[in-house]
């Protein structure tokens, strides 16, 4: 669920579709897929 936490600033971003690979990833739990995702997902630098 840490990729949780991610997509939730990611959520702020107005990126919905990169929520729903998370769940997706999430319920698979590959840590190779998340890593793809996280390249894919639009993350606000704070």
């Amino acid at each position: 669920l840490r990729c949780f936490v991610v997509y939730r600033r990611a959520l702020n971003n107005d990126s919905a579709s990169s929520f729903l690979d998370c769940v997706l990833i999430s319920s698979t739990t590959d840590r190779i897929s998340i890593g793809e995702s996280l390249q894919k997902a639009p993350v606000p630098s704070i």
